[in-house]
């Protein structure tokens, strides 16, 4: 369980860099890959997934992207992923299978699964690379280093006893990576893997848990303790280490955090507010670990544009450039900066939105308002935010499908919240979402957050057609099977 939270959490692989690169991208073309295949689920699985799934990522965006293809009734499914350059990547079909795909790949998945653990599934990869495709996931699978069982609940495991753990598994850890290098089945390509896997895993699995520690209320060794010690001595990336963006990503953004607790530590009166802006301007003008930098601040940056906010690249542009200057991330920032405040300039409303503003002063008497307007139609009400993933994710392909299914029989609304307005329409813009599009300031959505009982972002409200909510969760989103038959159902009342 806890291999598909932190699936759903990481960033997976970034752009290169080049020496001789200002502001020519590298060539790349993007090729299909063809993943096919038949899974069959036992009884012993308390609900077979409806679909199989792979998160991979997209280096030119440096995001996450997945894709999706529904089972049919004898557990065949047919997936076509565009890539441009070798990527790891994360299958889940009732239990996690890790992969590494190139550019035109085909591949066949079949087996039999009993449970996303269990020791009797027997999942096979097939295709144009057999031996390679199993040694990969021979790779993860029989990793010694096992850390699952430290988030398994009732473990009461704190961060030194993970860290102790690490300590007396680190020689046994370096011979099975080395031992892998020398496996004739593993891609060259893959060794960059392992190779970033064996400088960085034991690190990075002792700040992931820190996340995990906290929640449950242990204590968090001081910043300038030994448990550190990996961090604090941090080995520069190098240009092949990015090919395991999953790993690369995770260590900058931890590192980003460890520069932000280590000014706490070494100067307690700095300002909260002002912590991220300082660590920032201190890894742009820092030439010591000179790729792990300028991957910092290139995610940084992208991760700001994807919230259509350009004031970090802007405020720090030149210093920035000068930092890039010679590597793809250059490139790729300009195109995006680019593609963004055009975004920002000019958002493309769909013509099937509308964008509209509540009659009633009195946000409490909202929600009677959009039933009132939907004229006795069942309501599919869409709280979602700017900066919140998983609304995205559903905005790419389920909800578009969800609307054009069932445009003429529900009236679908949008409430953004919590966000900012200047991001509000360039968003509905990017996911050309149709329907009824409202924005929220801070006084108005928490009245309506409590009336619907806000489980978090995103929430769907589905009301029926006498205007009584019938559920108000994250579970019926638009990629849920079960959303599909509660609205036809509600339609046929």
């Amino acid at each position: 369980m806890k291999n598909i939270v932190l699936l759903l959490s990481l960033v997976l692989l970034v752009a290169s860099c080049k020496k001789d690169v200002d502001n020519k991208e590298e060539n790349t073309a993007v090729s299909s890959t063809l993943i096919n295949g038949s899974i069959v689920f036992t009884d012993s699985i308390n609900e077979a997934p409806d679909s199989f799934i792979v998160y991979y990522f997209d280096r030119e965006q440096n995001k996450y992207e997945n894709s999706q293809a529904q089972f049919d009734e004898n557990g065949t499914f047919n997936l076509t992923l565009d890539i441009a350059q070798p990527t790891t990547a994360i299958a889940y079909a009732g239990q996690q299978i890790n992969l590494f795909l190139v550019p035109g790949d085909s591949l066949t998945i079949s087996g039999t699964v009993n449970g996303a653990q269990s020791e009797n599934n027997t999942i096979k990869l097939d295709g144009s690379r057999t031996k390679e495709f199993m040694a990969v996931k021979n790779y993860f699978e029989n990793n010694p280093i096992k850390v699952d069982p430290f988030y398994e609940p009732g473990a009461d495991k704190d961060p030194m006893d993970l860290h102790i753990y690490l300590l007396k598994k680190e020689d046994e850890f370096h011979q099975y990576n080395k031992n892998y290098l020398n496996n004739p089945n593993i891609p060259e390509e893959f060794k960059k893997v392992i190779n970033a896997n064996d400088k960085y895993f034991l690190v990075n699995a002792r700040l992931e848990f820190l996340n995990y520690a906290n929640y449950i209320g242990k204590e968090i060794p001081a910043i300038d303790s030994e448990y550190f010690e990996g961090m604090k001595n941090l080995p520069d990336f190098t240009k092949d280490d990015l090919t395991y963006g999953a790993l690369t990503n995770a260590i900058a953004s931890s590192y980003k955090n460890y520069l932000r607790e280590r000014l706490v530590f070494d100067k307690p009166g700095v300002s909260p507010d002002s912590l991220s802006s300082i660590v920032s301007k201190q890894i742009i003008k820092d030439n010591s670990k000179p790729i792990l930098n300028q991957y910092a601040t290139f995610s940084t940056a992208l991760k700001t544009f994807e919230n259509h906010d350009l004031d970090f690249y802007q405020n720090n542009q030149q210093a920035i450039e000068q930092q890039l200057k010679g590597s793809d991330f250059l490139a790729i920032l300009k195109r995006e900066y680019e593609k963004e405040k055009e975004l920002l300039e000019r958002p493309e409303i769909p013509k099937e939105s509308e964008i509209l503003e509540f009659a009633s002063t009195e946000p409490s008497n909202y929600l009677n308002e959009i039933i009132s307007n939907s004229k006795g139609k069942v309501i599919y009400i869409d709280n979602w935010a700017t900066w919140c993933g998983p609304c995205k994710a559903e905005f790419k392909e389920a909800s578009p499908a969800l609307h054009e299914k069932f445009k003429d029989d529900v009236e679908f609304v949008y409430l953004c919240h919590a966000s900012e307005k200047k991001a509000y329409l360039p968003s509905i813009a990017q996911f050309n979402i149709k329907g009824k599009h409202y924005f929220l300031n801070d006084q108005e959505g928490p009245v309506v957050q409590e009336q619907i009982n806000l489980e978090g972002f995103p929430t769907y409200t589905i009301i029926n057609k006498k205007g009584e909510i019938v559920q108000s969760d994250y579970i019926h989103r638009p990629s849920y099977p079960k959303t599909t038959t509660l609205l036809e159902s509600l339609i046929n009342e």
